[in-house]
């Protein structure tokens, strides 16, 4: 069995399970991209991290977040379960784009650099990791696709580029929880 390299976009996952557990929860209707959110959903890293290598050895695994100063991150709990975690400041408008970018270069310089290829397990549903797809195809290095159901098109170009397809909605109930305030 193949090693792996886990790369994860942490706003990705962690609005995706937040909406999923809003739906589930009967909040939420399909195909709404406003959709409401359940604000007591987090991810169990420790458990995440288990799905995403799915038995396998990892060789790295890197989640990359972002955080304002009123909102700080939950990165010490990812970093004591295995991710080595990057966090860029989340600036008013702009979005998620650094985290991505961040993902996408890391991941070019891990596949370029490494001596036999391996997996590559995605954790974001974001159509922005296509050319990393392309890059480990072309460097003979399997994808996979984890998200959330409601973060990518089954029909679109990630989802169409990678070779496995593993929604989280199946593992819903393992890698989060519902915080009780």
């Amino acid at each position: 069995m193949r090693k792996c390299v886990i790369l994860v976009d942490n706003s990705n996952l962690f609005i995706g399970g937040q909406k999923f557990s809003a739906h589930r929860n009967g909040g939420a209707q399909k195909g709404d991209d406003h959709a409401p959110v359940d604000h007591t959903w987090r991810l169990s890293y420790d458990n995440l991290f288990a799905f995403l290598a799915d038995g396998r050895d990892v060789e790295m695994a890197v989640m990359v977040g972002s955080e304002s100063v009123e909102h700080p991150g939950p990165w010490s709990a990812a970093r004591k379960n295995g991710f080595e975690v990057i966090v860029h400041e989340r600036s008013p408008g702009h979005g998620e784009k650094c985290a991505d970018t961040e993902l996408v270069v890391r991941g070019t310089e891990i596949i370029s650099t490494s001596e036999q290829p391996m997996t590559l397990v995605i954790g974001s549903g974001d159509r922005d990791f296509v050319p990393l797809v392309s890059a480990a195809h072309r460097y003979e290095w399997d994808v996979e696709l984890c998200a959330f159901k409601n973060s990518f098109d089954p029909d679109g170009e990630l989802a169409q580029a990678v070779d496995l397809v593993r929604p989280l909605d199946d593992a819903f109930e393992t890698i989060g929880f519902n915080e009780q305030g």
